[in-house]
């Protein structure tokens, strides 16, 4: 029964929040733009696992074969590549605005989020890479 007590003096304890969330012991409301944001964010970002396949390889081959158009067939595997990496950035990016409320209004910061998103995809590129087994040549 004292479990039961303490367990229901700590419910009441807790800040109620209609519309949004309790981060900190503060109501923080949501806003359906941010929302918005972090979702597609999220879509394009590589921490989804189903997100290369559905989203961001259509996307690159759409833009790469845009690409070798324009400038020669000769570009479309630098061009795959270069715009894989710029989805996964750019979900990264949407994600972070949407928590942080905003675009960084300083160069150093925005400088130091597109760093560590740029970070991120190498090197789960990197760790990606290592998972695949290796090739043999015949």
């Amino acid at each position: 029964m004292a479990k039961l007590t303490r367990l229901l003096a700590w419910l009441t304890r807790v800040p109620r929040c209609p519309g949004g969330v309790v981060v900190k012991g503060k109501c923080v409301k949501l806003d359906k733009r941010r929302v918005t944001l972090f979702t597609i964010g999220y879509i394009l970002s590589p921490l989804s696992f189903w997100n290369d396949a559905f989203v961001n390889i259509p996307i690159s081959y759409v833009a790469a074969l845009l690409a070798s158009m324009l400038l020669g067939p000769g570009i479309f595997p630098l061009a795959f590549f270069t715009a894989y990496l710029v989805s996964n950035i750019v979900g990264l990016l949407m994600m972070h605005i949407a928590v942080r409320g905003g675009v960084e209004r300083s160069t150093r910061g925005l400088i130091e989020m597109l760093a560590a998103a740029t970070l991120y995809t190498i090197l789960a590129s990197m760790l990606f890479e290592a998972s695949l087994p290796a090739q043999q040549s015949p």
